[in-house]
């Protein structure tokens, strides 16, 4: 009976991890990517007034995409995790 108790909490625990961890980014964290590109484009523009300035968009537009790879790298579920935790699980069950 202890068993089966520890088990359902475990699976509890575990199906809780799993689908916070396929979660989807939400459109509020790429704010901060949008308000970094924003302002090193604009540092860059008011910096090289009248040149320079397809280096700018290209500068800003690297770092807006390397954070957005970011975000969506925190939302990859970490399948080394959830595979020991399946595997120590089924121990546990038999």
């Amino acid at each position: 009976m202890k068993t089966d108790i520890r088990f359902a909490g475990l699976v509890l625990v575990l199906a809780g991890q799993v689908s916070l961890a396929a979660a989807s980014p939400t459109a509020s964290e790429f704010l901060p990517c949008h308000r970094l590109a924003t302002a090193l484009l604009a540092q860059c523009l008011d910096a090289t007034p009248g040149s320079g300035h397809e280096l700018c968009w290209d500068s800003a537009r690297r770092k807006h995409d390397a954070c957005y790879a970011e975000v969506r790298a925190s939302h990859v579920p970490d399948r080394k995790r959830i595979e020991a935790a399946k595997k120590a699980a089924e121990k546990n069950r038999n």
